[in-house]
């Protein structure tokens, strides 16, 4: 039910950001907030999206992911979207607050960090990659996307906000890590189980 709510506002929050003519208070603009300013736009970034594929893309992830933390832990789940946002946010403002012609929006990094923590909870599951058929265990999964993420992050030409998938993960990493009824151990003795 929590995913759901998360989604239902998601897309309410997107579909007002698309109908705005001036859509500057549903960005996140480091620079702006480095001056005490764009607060608000700071807030709605976390559930605006760029475009319909942006939008489905971020929720089926939320969905599949969400879904099953919230059925073991609904409050982790919910915690972990919210304190995720956060994360997402720190780390894009670190790297872009002397930019003032940055902006940025999506739920991207609440996404990744749902998705880090549900890797925690259920480390023995699989990934999938569409469109690649090939199931990725989950936390060989987590150590590519981290990799990707920061290669990424590194090039002159993008349109993504790597820095904000990788905060978010993080923060969605450490809240699995001390939530999860087993903690660390069942990735932990994943990575054993490759050298043994």
């Amino acid at each position: 039910m929590l995913t759901l709510f998360l989604i239902v506002i998601n897309v309410i929050v997107t579909l007002i950001y698309m109908q705005k003519e001036e859509p500057r208070d549903f960005l996140f603009f480091p620079y702006l907030v480095a001056k005490g300013q764009g607060i608000r736009g700071m807030i709605y970034s976390q559930f605006s999206h760029m475009g319909w594929g942006h939008l489905i893309f971020n929720m089926i992830t939320l969905y599949f992911f969400g879904s099953s933390l919230e059925k073991v832990a609904p409050g982790v789940m919910l915690l972990t979207y919210l304190l995720a946002a956060v994360g997402a946010d720190l780390a894009t403002f670190l790297f872009h607050y002397k930019d003032p012609n940055y902006a940025s929006l999506g739920a991207s990094g609440s996404v990744a960090g749902v998705l880090f923590a549900s890797i925690v909870f259920f480390p023995d599951n699989s990934i999938i990659i569409f469109p690649l058929p090939i199931p990725i265990p989950a936390p060989i999964f987590a150590i590519i996307y981290i990799a990707g993420s920061i290669y990424m992050a590194r090039s002159e030409h993008r349109t993504v906000n790597h820095e904000a998938h990788i905060g978010g993960a993080i923060v969605g990493f450490f809240i699995g890590a001390l939530t999860a009824p087993a903690g660390l151990s069942g990735i932990l003795d994943y990575f054993k189980g490759l050298f043994s």
